[in-house]
C-alpha cells in the first residue's frame, strides 16, 4: 500500500456521517473484535462480556421457547422450528466466541511494537 492509498483509506475511515460509511466502520469494528485484531482494554473486555452474556442467554431462551412449543405434539418434527433453532444456535455460538475473546484476549495481529511506541506516519 503506497502513501496515497493509505491516506485515502484514513480519510475514508474518518468520514462517518452517511449510511454506507457508518455501516463499513461498524462492520470493521465487530470483525476486528471477533477475529482478535483489536487490542482490548479492561473496559472493552467487560463490554464484550456483557454483549456475550446477552447473546448466549438470548439464544438459550430462544431454544427453550422452541422446545416448549414443540412439546405439546410429540413425534412430529416441526420443520418451521428448524430455522429459528439454527438462528438461536448461532446466537449461542456468537456468545461463546465473544466470551472467549473477552476472557482470553489474543495479542493484536499485525501491530508492530517498538521500544519507542508505534511508528507514526507524516
Amino acid at each position: 500500500m503506497n502513501l496515497q492509498e493509505w491516506e485515502r483509506d484514513v480519510i475514508n475511515r474518518q468520514r462517518n456521517i452517511v449510511f454506507p460509511d457508518t455501516m463499513l466502520n461498524e462492520t470493521r469494528l465487530f470483525r476486528n473484535i471477533v477475529q482478535g485484531r483489536a487490542e482490548l482494554k479492561v473496559v472493552h473486555r467487560v463490554g464484550i462480556l456483557v454483549l456475550a452474556t446477552v447473546a448466549f442467554w438470548g439464544g438459550c431462551f430462544g431454544i427453550a421457547g422452541i422446545v416448549a412449543s414443540a412439546l405439546p405434539e410429540p413425534g412430529i418434527l416441526h420443520l418451521t422450528l428448524i430455522a429459528p433453532a439454527l438462528f438461536c444456535l448461532i446466537f449461542i455460538a456468537l456468545g461463546i466466541k465473544l466470551a472467549i475473546r473477552a476472557v482470553w484476549p489474543q495479542s493484536a495481529v499485525g501491530k508492530k511494537r517498538t521500544a519507542h511506541g508505534p511508528s507514526r506516519r507524516p
